[in-house]
């Protein structure tokens, strides 16, 4: 785990880290150290909460990169005879070059 130091203690010396210490002491006496352990794992839970956002965020972007990069499906053979695809074939009604409509085959005439 990385220790971040926190931007506010970056300037902390060793009096004002003292001066702290004795000031928590006085406002919470006994309880001090349950709000130091309160503290401590509001803190973790808002580094995780934080973690969860990231990922999550990082996999959506993710996942509309690939639907950006996936190629067009190639068409089926109905659609490339430009048949609708769902449509039914209906051999036995198809009209003629006159607009007739052709007997279906292997009928007599």
């Amino acid at each position: 785990m990385n220790a971040v130091p926190l931007a506010i203690f970056s300037g902390l010396g060793t009096a004002e880290f003292i001066g702290l210490v004795i000031l928590g002491i006085l406002l919470y006496g006994k309880n001090l150290p349950t709000v130091a352990r309160t503290v401590g794992r509001t803190i973790g839970d808002f580094k995780r909460h934080m973690k969860d956002v990231e990922d999550q965020i990082k996999r959506e972007a993710f996942q509309d990169e690939m639907r950006r990069e996936r190629p067009a499906r190639p068409p089926s053979a109905e659609e490339a005879k430009g048949t609708p695809a769902g449509a039914p074939e209906n051999d036995a009604k198809k009209e003629g070059s006159n607009g007739s409509a052709l007997p279906p085959p292997g009928s007599p005439d």
